[in-house]
């Protein structure tokens, strides 16, 4: 029992790094299915073809194998659930969700409407890191070496030529001694610390948990993960309520949609309290995570029997916000490292320049 839990935990670290058929990939090939099932192809016909059109072996293989699993009698919910190819309990909600009401081609298009907004919002985000961690690791890089080569240089001239220096003059030296003296142990504690905070991250849900508080109180980046897990819960329970699954159901199966453990340890507890016989509002108005405005919409659609338009509007609204907040952060993210990283290089080129400037002053003034 020990040694399953124990490959468990090894195949999670190895999905967290490595999947067989990319988001991208599945997205065209759950077009490619309802394109073929409105067609009024067989499901294993269209499985062949998507598994033939497929140029990776390794993506191949995997649709080969379910097409085989649904030739012998498994569903097609079944048999994506037992091949991992980086679906998550969401789109195995749908495609089940679309077996039971006769419309898989419908369940095909809602999949690949949910993994396209996915792979849109991760895009957007990681297009918003990209260039502030680029411009941060070289700045970062341009300091060090002017802490470490550029700096000491300076400091022996001075030195020798008993120049008077100001405290940030001081200031910078000492910096740069502490610098040259401890940078390999730095490098170390930081390589360290990234590899096991990876390794934790893996290993422990509460330093999961924790990370993703941490995350959830970083300014205005917080509410744009808030929003855009409160968007992706609220699109999924829109389309599995509005399937036919139970309010309850919906909202577990949604839950998973929630990449934040936080957010997701909320919605858990707001369910909760939901089948114990609150409503849905008042369960979400006890977490003090989520916004007013989202418990008061929810609570519009309870007692309007709208919920499903209203889930969608929330979703439409969260996202829009999440955009807003994201477009401001990507403006703010340049000017601001730019501030940043100008004003300590503006201080180390006065620190050490200054008393070289002074002393060509003093003897220009002593020449004459």
């Amino acid at each position: 029992m020990q040694m399953d839990s124990e490959i468990t935990t090894y195949h999670g670290l190895w999905r967290s790094f490595y999947k067989p058929v990319k988001r991208t990939q599945l997205l065209v090939n759950f077009y490619q299915l309802g394109c073929l099932l409105r067609a009024n192809v067989s499901l294993v016909e269209a499985l062949d073809d998507v598994a033939t059109s497929e140029r990776k072996a390794v993506a191949a293989r995997c649709w080969k194998t379910i097409a085989g699993k649904v030739r012998t009698g498994s569903n097609f919910s079944q048999a994506l659930s037992t091949i991992d190819i980086g679906l998550d309990k969401t789109a195995l909600a749908l495609v089940r969700t679309g077996e039971a009401n006769g419309h898989l081609d419908q369940a095909c298009a809602s999949v690949h409407h949910y993994l396209k907004w996915h792979c849109a919002t991760r895009n957007r985000i990681v297009t918003a890191l990209v260039y502030p961690l680029f411009s941060l690791v070289v700045s970062l890089a341009v300091i060090g070496f002017l802490l470490v080569s550029v700096v000491p240089s300076i400091e022996g001239f001075l030195v020798s030529a008993n120049a008077q220096m100001s405290w940030h003059t001081r200031l910078l030296i000492e910096i740069s001694a502490w610098v040259r003296q401890h940078y390999q142990s730095i490098l170390a504690i930081v390589s360290s610390l990234v590899i096991f905070t990876a390794i934790a991250m893996n290993f422990s849900s509460s330093v999961r948990v924790l990370l993703d508080v941490i995350v959830l109180k970083i300014p205005l980046f917080g509410k744009v993960v808030l929003d855009l897990s409160l968007s992706r819960y609220t699109q999924c329970i829109a389309q599995l309520y509005g399937a036919g699954i139970s309010l309850e159901s919906a909202a577990q199966i949604s839950e998973q949609a929630v990449s934040n453990r936080h957010t997701r340890s909320q919605l858990i507890e707001a369910r909760k309290r939901m089948i114990s016989g609150d409503s849905f509002a008042h369960a979400l108005s006890l977490q003090p995570l989520f916004p007013v405005l989202f418990i008061r919409m929810i609570g519009v659609g309870e007692l309007s029997g709208q919920l499903v338009a209203v889930f969608d509007q929330i979703a439409e609204q969260q996202q829009t916000d999440a955009a807003t907040t994201l477009s401001r952060v990507e403006q703010m993210i340049g000017p601001t490292l730019l501030l940043i990283v100008g004003s300590v290089l503006l201080w180390i080129v006065i620190s050490a320049l200054g008393p070289v400037y002074n002393m060509a002053i003093g003897t220009a003034i002593g020449l004459t």
